[in-house]
């Protein structure tokens, strides 16, 4: 085996505080002459800044991947350009996107894609469906009066994709994938310690832009963590991570190896804040999905009894604790109330459809839209975007856009099911997780509107990893053998500090 080294430019302490420096004083000189926000200035610095640890880190890529993992926790520190163009918010290039193209530089330049050309994939287990996605999309912008704001969905919507790109070509070892498992898992208790302090000062939100943002007084607060204003933009980023840390707890421990206790402390934590939210959406998707790791674990013979039941009693101990949250949540607002706002909000939907069956009403432009089309008995509803993305997707870009997402999802199922025959430990737990994040969201999709940017690029990365572990070359094991060491790994590792791995 022959080793490359990653060239770290050489670091100047001197000169980085002089760069800081300058940053710093070009910000505020900024600031003050074009009369902007001061936000400019700590802007710059912080760019500054960035650079200078990015030059002084041993692994310039380990360090750029383990930020890239976690901006998936914030969606305001983004670059909206021509913000308020014809009523939109801009064409925004969210923090994932930013850090994801910073990533593949350095990938590329570190040799990645030299050494990894011949198997790149441009396409992966579900990059047909998502790739017709934007070409339909593309079609409908053609057929819309909201040009610019088609323009600023489709460019969110390649920002996904790159995401998905990331984890399907730069994750190939696995130490890469234990690396990015375990971030996810530090995002999953980071946001909901996030959410506990949140519920506890009556925050609904914490933006890296704008601050804390109180919760009214009236009602009892519902925040979105980080990732939102709303508790479905929380719930519909935790649970995926929470299905791939179920997955890993409850299969049968190989013999010497150690259960890990910490595990379940943050996976616990992750059902305490689901509980928290008050979402019956939430409940049931909880539910659904440890379902689907436990039914497919025990097809495939993985899953212990005795963990599974003591999942059972955590969830229960936790359930019994937010009893009353819930009982007062359903007094206040019944399914039956719930579900008539919603059956409104989709009987909208199903009006701007039958006015525009083929092209949709463009990209992103439902919420500018939908009131043309409503009828007498709907103008007294409540108004809003549909709360169901399979109409919504139809109704903006035409009924072939509606099958696609469904076509994306089955794709996605059925890649996922087939990474489960895998019996080797971290790959099988993904693929179970994957079947549930796929089964849930599909679920997800039908009760709201799925248009949280963070969630919507955890989705995709997690598909992303499903295909790029089903190119790892690991050494299968038994669940009942003693457990045995890994083969070294196949092609380039973002692991080790200033080292790059691949084949001989």
């Amino acid at each position: 085996m022959t080793t490359a080294k990653i060239s770290t430019p050489g670091f100047s302490l001197a000169g980085a505080l002089v760069c800081l420096g300058l940053a710093s004083v070009a910000g505020i000189a900024f600031a003050s002459i074009t009369s902007s926000d001061v936000r400019w200035a700590m802007a710059l610095t912080a760019g500054a800044a960035f650079m200078v640890v990015l030059l002084v880190v041993p692994n310039p890529r380990r360090f750029l991947w383990i930020l890239f993992i976690f901006s998936f926790q914030f969606q305001d520190p983004s670059v909206r350009l021509l913000y308020g163009h014809a009523g939109s918010e801009g064409l925004m290039i969210t923090l994932p996107a930013m850090l994801g193209m910073l990533f593949l530089a350095v990938f590329i330049g570190s040799g990645g894609l030299r050494q990894a050309r011949a198997s790149f994939r441009w396409l992966g287990p579900v990059g047909t469906p998502f790739i017709a996605l934007l070409a339909i999309s593309v079609i409908s912008l053609a057929h819309s009066d909201e040009h610019f704001v088609g323009i600023g969905a489709l460019l969110v919507q390649l920002e996904v994709y790159l995401v998905y790109l990331l984890a399907l070509n730069c994750v190939r070892s696995e130490e890469d994938l234990k690396l990015t498992i375990n971030l996810l898992y530090a995002a999953l208790a980071i946001q909901s310690v996030v959410y506990f302090f949140e519920i506890a000062f009556n925050i609904s939100y914490i933006s890296l832009i704008d601050g804390l943002v109180k919760a009214g007084d009236s009602d009892a607060v519902r925040p979105g963590g980080t990732l939102g204003t709303n508790p479905f933009s929380f719930t519909d980023f935790v649970l995926p991570i929470m299905f791939i840390l179920f997955a890993s707890i409850v299969p049968v421990r190989q013999a010497g190896t150690q259960s890990r206790w910490y595990g379940i402390v943050v996976l616990a934590l992750g059902m305490v804040a689901i509980g928290l939210t008050l979402t019956r959406t939430a409940y049931a998707n909880l539910f659904l999905g440890f379902l689907c790791v436990l039914a497919l674990g025990y097809k495939r013979r993985s899953v212990s009894t005795r963990k599974a039941l003591a999942m059972l009693g955590i969830a229960l101990v936790v359930a019994s604790l937010i009893a009353p949250l819930i009982i007062k949540r359903v007094e206040r607002e019944t399914m039956k109330s719930s579900y008539d706002e919603r059956a409104a909000l989709m009987q909208m939907a199903i009006n701007v459809i039958r006015a525009n069956p083929v092209f949709g009403v463009g990209p992103g432009a439902y919420v500018l839209s939908y009131k043309r089309y409503l009828t007498t008995e709907l103008e007294d509803k409540w108004q809003w975007q549909v709360h169901n993305y399979y109409l919504l997707r139809t109704a903006e870009n035409g009924i072939f856009a509606g099958i696609a997402v469904f076509v994306l999802l089955l794709v996605a199922l059925r890649t996922c099911w087939a990474l489960s025959i895998r019996s080797h430990p971290m790959l099988r737990a993904l693929a179970l997780a994957g079947v549930a994040t796929v089964v849930t969201t599909a679920h997800a999709m039908y009760w709201d509107q799925w248009t949280h940017i963070p969630a919507q690029m955890l989705f995709m990365f997690i598909l992303g990893l499903m295909g790029a572990a089903h190119s790892m070359k690991l050494e299968e094991t038994d669940a009942t053998a003693p457990a045995r060491p890994s083969p070294p790994p196949a092609a380039t590792t973002l692991l080790p500090s200033g080292i790059s791995r691949h084949p001989d």
